[in-house]
């Protein structure tokens, strides 16, 4: 059994009564306009959840994988959409903070210290996902740029991302050892946004293609350098599936189960609420 400290569990209390209060209530109307939620973005941004990860001097908690899966899931209970937002957000900071170098951090981290920038994890392509190795998207390095080129699709916070951790194939490696991480921004000459997916859930998370041609990336933007992003998957974004998948799945059937008991307490048949009667108990 884990024993969390006080600091999750204030974290975790803060989390839940935004999301009963403030993400509730709007979470049909999120579904059904297919809009992304700006009010949740500025409300994140009021409470520091998109920057939970950044370390104490740069105005986070530093918080760590068990902090992001209480967060994840308090959030994924009332709206799987919204909590898609800070799960992509804080896996670009986890990874910068475990595999960017120190000059990058300082570039980086004031401006996502702001908490209200959003990001995106760029791996998924048309033919490569869970089989990341099979990856198109190639990068050239040609002076002081690389060079990107490729296709990426089904990527969450696509259109309103400020920055994307993208993950390419450097030419000049071979296979495995040539896969790369860059960050990217989101006015970077080159990158355009492919078609938004109409989806039957997580609706009002802007899932859509990324598209490079092109695209001139500052080679100081790759992330532990040439052939480092088989190590940064492998390593550090696996951990993406507990805060990420598995959490967000315990909320999503936390608040279903909540909705359930409270509905049998108050739906009356045969004179007494349905959780009264034997089938449903």
């Amino acid at each position: 059994m884990i024993n969390f400290t006080e600091e999750q569990l204030m974290i975790r209390d803060v989390t839940r009564r935004m999301a009963s209060e403030r993400i509730a209530p709007r979470a049909a109307e999120i579904d059904e306009t297919d809009e992304f939620p700006w009010d949740i973005v500025e409300l994140y941004k009021q409470n520091g959840t998109l920057k939970l990860v950044l370390p104490d001097e740069y105005g986070g908690v530093g918080a760590d994988t068990t902090t992001l899966c209480l967060v994840m899931e308090e959030i994924a209970r009332v709206s799987a959409s919204c909590s898609c937002i800070v799960f992509s957000t804080e896996a670009l900071i986890h990874i910068l903070v475990r595999s960017a170098t120190s000059e990058q951090k300082d570039r980086f981290f004031p401006r996502l210290s702001q908490g209200d920038k959003i990001s995106a994890f760029v791996l998924t392509e048309p033919e490569a996902g869970s089989d990341a190795n099979a990856m198109r998207t190639n990068a050239v390095l040609e002076g002081d740029y690389y060079i990107l080129n490729g296709r990426k699709c089904f990527i969450s916070n696509a259109i309103v991302s400020d920055f994307y951790l993208v993950f390419a194939r450097v030419k000049t490696l071979d296979k495995k050892k040539g896969i790369s991480a860059f960050v990217v921004e989101k006015d970077t000459p080159g990158l355009s946004m492919g078609k938004k997916e109409n989806k039957m859930g997580l609706r009002g998370n802007t899932m859509a293609d990324l598209i490079f041609e092109n695209a001139r990336v500052p080679k100081e933007n790759i992330v532990g350098g040439e052939g480092e992003g088989w190590k940064i998957l492998a390593q550090v974004a696996n951990q993406m599936r507990l805060y990420g998948a598995s959490a967000m799945g315990l909320g999503i059937a936390q608040g279903a189960l909540d909705y359930a008991v409270e509905y049998a307490k108050q739906r009356y048949q045969f004179g007494k609420p349905i959780a009264s009667l034997q089938g449903i108990q």
